[in-house]
């Protein structure tokens, strides 16, 4: 029953596909797309206006280099929703452990970037749009003042690897059973590994 349940509410964008008309998918889906085309258009400064520009320089700011896959997430959507009509309904677009697991590469990527290429100011190289933006600066941050630029990165590293395991299919309980048995990891790295045990257990 937990199973079901899941795959009736995995993500935001199966409840988009369950609550909109065939026709208002298709409009949302080709608004996101056309929305994705010019943000790339824009960060990749092949065309300029006032709007588009400001909208592309907030990504930067935000997930610095993660910008361009931002957008690319964003047309996907819009194709998703688009082609809706062809794909079985019944089925989750995306399981729930690739969900966490894009997710976990995402965020963990931009921290790890920035904390390799931040430099002295590494403030400053956010707010240009460079490296993990201030996302990624704000994480790597936070987890150097608690416990140190080496530790840190070895966090952020295991947890990338977390994710990618996540993404390609690896068992939840040996994901979240090896992240919560390295000796040196903090409790947020604990509790992430408790809370992938938890969706695991749902899911069975």
């Amino acid at each position: 029953m937990s199973g079901k349940r899941r795959n009736g509410s995995s993500n935001f964008i199966e409840s988009v596909f369950r609550h909109l008309s065939p026709m208002q998918r298709e409009l949302t889906g080709l608004g996101l797309l056309v929305l994705a085309l010019i943000t790339l258009l824009s960060l990749l400064t092949i065309t300029s206006g006032t709007l588009s520009d400001r909208w592309a320089a907030l990504l930067r700011q935000l997930f610095g280099w993660g910008a361009i896959p931002v957008a690319l997430s964003v047309g996907w959507l819009g194709v998703e929703l688009m082609m809706g009509g062809l794909r079985d309904e019944s089925e989750p677009l995306l399981r729930w452990d690739v969900i966490i697991g894009i997710e976990l590469l995402f965020v963990t990527g931009l921290s790890l970037l920035h904390l390799i290429i931040g430099g002295d100011d590494a403030l400053a190289t956010a707010r240009s749009g460079a490296g993990g933006g201030l996302v990624g600066w704000g994480i790597s941050t936070l987890l150097v003042d608690l416990t140190g630029e080496l530790v840190a990165g070895g966090i952020l590293a295991l947890l990338f690897m977390a994710g990618l395991g996540l993404l390609l299919g690896f068992p939840t309980a040996d994901t979240s059973d090896w992240v919560r048995g390295i000796p040196w990891m903090p409790p947020i790295g604990r509790r992430i590994a408790d809370w992938l045990a938890r969706l695991g257990q749902e899911e069975e």
